[in-house]
């Protein structure tokens, strides 16, 4: 059982080493000064912990690059939102003077690709970043750095074995290749080191192809990247399965929630389904990230398989006084029950869109047009479900265009030259 992993989410700046030597100059020796902030939510952080992952984050740019940071200052506090950072308050967080944003849990990173992240960041943009603790600062250290890439202009890749700029990096992930350097430096490099190069890869693990074991024991930063050929066993389906009725394995929960939604096994269904609807009263951060990821994990399954049975599931949830009927479960003690459920059909048409399938994009549109024309949903649903319908609709239509892969390619490329 292995995978084919896509750079739809992994692209790759192109290493030219003969050629970008020639055009590397005497960088700066003198330190960028990184202002930090945290969520006023945010427990056990400080100066002490903020200077601890800058320390860490200097030796792994030593790795390839003159570059070095420092601390400017003593970090901040700042108080808009709940700590989360989500697709409704990303905008707004990326406007806090700060070249550093700590918060508690990172849901969206302005894609539609199932979350948790560790972290998000674009050319120029802050850094939106996880705290760091005693126990997981080399850890954090590489997300920091990963995101310091982006603000600096750099693209994903894979192939290169230990690369900081993979999709998941790990604490190993420490290799800066020429071409990044010459960009993390501010020395003009040759035109092909700055191009994002979109294209198929193999990720060896010892010798071979990463296991789905392996897959979802890993953290993503950016979010879980789409697999778009599985080969995966009956025994495959119920590690995963036992995986989800496991609650110390609850970290990776949201992982195996979308890979067996990308398998298209006919029992994947009954076990996100079901998954989905237990639980009463609070659950974990953990459980409420991998509960979330169901309906996009049921549009990745959707659009492999057209099975009605889930098309008619995520129909009938993009009436939302529907999920009050299904699920009894809360993401904290002080949530409301229709703000869970907007929560879900908002991910629910997402999930629609991602399906490409026609039907789906019947049910959206018409979705929209009752929006336009009923008073029975309330104003501030409709106001900020509007726009999720509009997005998904034309993400359905890029689908069924193009197909998932390359949908994903063409957001990812989109997504990064927008923030140029």
């Amino acid at each position: 059982m292995t995978f084919r992993i896509l750079r739809a989410l992994s692209v790759s700046i192109l290493l030219l080493s003969s050629l970008a030597a020639d055009t590397r100059m005497a960088p700066s020796t003198n330190p960028i000064p990184l202002t930090v902030v945290f969520h006023q939510s945010v427990l056990n952080f400080s100066t002490k912990e903020a200077q601890a992952v800058l320390d860490r984050g200097n030796q792994i740019l030593s790795h390839g690059t003159h570059v070095t940071l420092s601390l400017k200052g003593e970090v901040g506090t700042f108080a808009l939102g709940n700590g989360v950072a989500n697709c409704n308050n990303l905008t707004e967080l990326f406007k806090i003077p700060a070249d550093v944003i700590v918060v508690r849990e990172i849901d969206c990173c302005g894609k539609a690709t199932p979350g948790p992240f560790a972290g998000c960041s674009g050319p120029g943009l802050p850094m939106i970043v996880l705290p760091a603790h005693q126990n997981d600062v080399q850890l954090r250290a590489v997300q920091w750095m990963h995101e310091f890439g982006h603000r600096k202009g750099l693209c994903h890749r894979t192939c290169p074995d230990g690369a900081l700029m993979v999709p998941a990096p790990s604490i190993g992930n420490i290799n800066i290749d020429p071409c990044e350097s010459n960009i993390l430096e501010g020395v003009t490099p040759n035109p092909a080191c700055n191009a994002c190069d979109i294209q198929t890869c193999d990720i060896p693990q010892q010798g071979g192809r990463i296991s789905i074991a392996d897959f979802v024991r890993q953290e993503f930063v950016e979010g879980i990247p789409y697999v778009p050929d599985i080969e995966y066993t009956a025994a495959d389906i119920q590690y995963l399965d036992t995986l989800l009725n496991r609650p110390a394995e609850q970290a990776h929960w949201a992982n195996a929630v979308v890979v067996l939604g990308m398998t298209g096994d006919r029992k994947a269904f009954e076990l996100l389904k079901n998954f989905l609807e237990r639980d009463i009263g609070p659950i974990s951060p953990d459980a409420d990230s991998a509960k979330l990821a169901v309906p996009i994990a049921l549009g990745y399954l959707l659009a492999k398989t057209g099975n009605k049975e889930v098309f008619d599931y995520l129909r009938t949830g993009l009436d939302p006084t529907a999920w009050s009927d299904k699920v009894h479960w809360r993401a904290s003690k002080g949530q409301r029950d229709d703000a869970r459920d907007a929560h879900l059909t908002r991910l629910t048409i997402l999930g629609l869109g991602l399906s490409g399938r026609r039907e789906a994009l019947r049910s959206l549109q018409s979705l929209l047009h009752q929006l336009s024309v009923r008073d029975a949903f309330p104003r501030k649903f409709k106001e900020g479900t509007g726009k999720y319908l509009r997005e998904a609709i034309q993400i359905n239509q890029h689908v069924r265009d193009v197909g998932l892969a390359q949908y994903y390619r063409d957001s990812e490329t989109a997504l990064f030259a927008a923030r140029r």
